[in-house]
């Protein structure tokens, strides 16, 4: 019996029967219409196929949790002042892989709001917003508590900070703080992001439905939803740039560059693409080139903006081109997934294979837990040592990935079940018949 669930969850990723997918916002990733090689297939409803599954996208969230890991074990080493690989392309690599989390935004603002923008397309009845913040909630908000309290206590030491920093990560507020924003669980800043932007896209779901109501043609439809991602990249990188240039507020000022304000130009990016995609009824027919000619481009910019970084003599050309150049990057390898998934679907690609799927599976865990099992092992696992470094993140990451198995079996895929219990519409289901 368990057998059969762990290849459902490897085969799609959501299922009907198993909770919902490792990926907080795969709103839209449904059962795939073949199982595991060699089992039988299995047919799609016309309810299913009107949400694609895109299997290109599998993948991008677990190989971009051990990109993570790999820079915090650099830096962790510059912390102490070791400057590992100094003047070779592997520190500048290593040195300049932080904004990679700027793939989880834009793959969020594009996966959270399709399903709204494909409602305020057809105008056939709003995406039910209850549903949404149920799922969100049960999926972010359990396992994130649990992570982030047993590591809060086992650092507990009395001091008055500490309360302070947990009552601020426990209402997602640390971003807003920039003392605490990175304290306890430092990744979980991205979290907070996250949940503000779910906060967001609430109050603009029944905005875009009823502005797209008073358009009379499909084209004024989409014009009008391609408006609101457009107003958030301008009002997102206008932000940006009027805190550094008008205010010279300094870019280590974290409350403010690094809070939803900060990173709405990535979301807007994803939240375009779900536009693009929605309005042409989620496929766009393109020649087998393009997915790859997006992706050279996009790890053509990632390039020029580690370059820009390493030679930028102020604060603007090194902060506000090296972050737009990387959001832009992933923009393309999330659209470049997209076309592949939607028009290749026959061809075998790396990333939709049964490894890449399990490491999706379980990269919410790894995100949360790897940075404890760092420090916890720093006196063992030697980070400061050129020969070393390799040896130790290997140890970690293959460390991380066992604790994360065991927290996506015991804690995430259990605490899935929970969705059951409510409606599509976000209400408790009946269970007994009067």
């Amino acid at each position: 019996m368990l057998d059969a669930k762990f290849d459902k969850d490897i085969a799609g990723l959501e299922t009907i029967k198993t909770p919902a997918s490792h990926i907080s916002d795969l709103e839209t990733m449904k059962a795939p219409t073949a199982g595991i090689a060699g089992k039988t297939s299995v047919p799609q409803t016309k309810a299913q196929s009107s949400s694609p599954r895109f299997e290109g996208l599998e993948a991008y969230r677990g190989i971009t949790a051990l990109i993570i890991i790999c820079y915090h074990c650099y830096q962790h080493a510059e912390q102490v002042g070791v400057q590992l690989y100094a003047g070779t392309m592997l520190q500048m690599v290593l040195t300049n892989s932080d904004d990679v989390v700027s793939l989880f935004f834009v793959l969020s603002g594009f996966l959270n709001f399709l399903p709204f923008a494909r409602a305020a397309l057809k105008q056939q009845g709003a995406y039910p917003l209850g549903g949404f913040v149920i799922r969100r909630a049960i999926r972010i908000i359990p396992v994130y508590y649990i992570a982030f309290l047993i590591t809060w206590a086992t650092r507990y030491y009395g001091s008055p900070q500490q309360w302070l920093d947990l009552l601020e990560h426990l209402t997602f507020t640390q971003i807003f703080d920039s003392r605490h924003i990175f304290w306890t669980l430092g990744p979980t800043w991205s979290l907070a992001v996250e949940f503000w932007f779910y906060f967001m896209l609430v109050m603009l779901a029944p905005l875009s439905y009823y502005l797209c109501s008073r358009c009379k043609t499909h084209k004024g439809k989409a014009i009008m939803l391609y408006a609101i991602p457009t107003f958030l990249l301008v009002v997102g990188v206008g932000y940006k740039i009027y805190c550094l240039v008008v205010l010279h507020i300094p870019i280590d000022n974290y409350a403010v560059y690094f809070s939803l304000p900060g990173r709405l130009d990535n979301f807007s990016m994803g939240m375009g693409l779900a536009v693009l995609m929605a309005t042409n009824n989620n496929h766009i027919k393109v020649r087998k080139y393009v997915p790859w000619l997006l992706r050279g481009v996009a790890f053509l910019l990632i390039v020029l903006s580690w370059i820009n970084r390493e030679i930028s003599v102020d604060e603007i050309s090194e902060y506000i081109f090296y972050h737009s150049m990387w959001s832009i990057a992933m923009l393309l390898v999330i659209a470049a997934a997209v076309l592949g998934s939607s028009n290749f679907k026959k061809n075998k690609n790396a990333v939709s294979q049964r490894v890449w799927v399990y490491l999706s599976l379980i990269s919410y865990s790894i995100f949360l837990w790897h940075e404890p099992l760092l420090i916890g092992l720093d006196r063992y696992l030697i980070f400061t040592s050129g020969p070393l470094f390799p040896v130790s993140v290997l140890t970690l990451i293959l460390l991380a990935l066992g604790v994360a198995s065991l927290s996506y079996w015991l804690l995430e895929y259990p605490i899935g079940f929970l969705g059951h219990l409510f409606t599509k519409e976000g209400k408790l289901r009946t269970r007994y018949i009067d």
